[in-house]
């Protein structure tokens, strides 16, 4: 299963020991950031080495993940990728509808987030958008090849769930980053890490 790791707005503590642990271990972050300028993030991004840079996609700033030779790059609803004519790396999109899901013109993403499939465990209100049954059977008979990755509620007990809803992987967020001691964190990244090699 692709597993996806969207990093918290805020910057956390053990936030960077915890993004170079997942990284080594297969794992796609997506960083984003709406607090931080631009060079405050390149300064998140300093201490990252260029191999592990290419494991990171970038949520607006674009400019800075080629400056700081990211992976990969991931469009909003208002983005699109003619705009971006110069990037060779990875790109992702964010869809909300099933109608979004029979857009051939997704072929040309790398993966898409489809979201919200749960009720969001990070933003309070943002309730799950999809009957599940029909979910299941929009992914199973979608017409296009493009990777679809569950977002949104998405934590560890909901992985099972998310394979048999015929996804082809799941990105989490809040679930990451709940505050644990370390004991802890350090058990959740090994089950977390587990699904990657499965």
């Amino acid at each position: 299963m692709k597993l996806i790791v969207i990093t918290p707005e805020s910057n956390m503590d053990n936030e960077i020991f915890i993004v170079k642990e997942l990284i080594r271990n297969g794992v796609i972050i997506h960083i984003r950031k709406k607090g931080l300028s631009e060079i405050e993030l390149k300064n998140y991004l300093n201490p990252f080495s260029s191999k592990e840079r290419k494991a990171m996609s970038m949520h607006g700033f674009h400019q800075l993940a080629s400056k700081m030779s990211l992976g990969g790059i991931h469009l909003n609803g208002q983005e699109n990728k003619h705009s971006l004519e110069e990037w060779k790396g990875r790109i992702s999109k964010s869809i909300h509808s099933f109608e979004a899901l029979k857009d051939t013109n997704y072929d040309h993403f790398d993966y898409c987030f489809l979201s919200p499939v749960f009720d969001s465990i990070s933003k309070k209100g943002y309730l799950a958008n999809f009957n599940h049954i029909e979910l299941a059977d929009a992914l199973e008979n979608r017409p296009t090849t493009f990777p679809v990755i569950a977002l949104g509620g998405v934590h560890l007990e909901k992985l099972k769930q998310i394979e048999e809803l015929n996804f082809d992987g799941a990105a989490l967020l809040g679930d990451v980053w709940k505050e644990r001691d370390r004991n802890e964190q350090m058990e959740y990244l090994k089950t977390l890490i587990h699904y990657v090699n499965k």
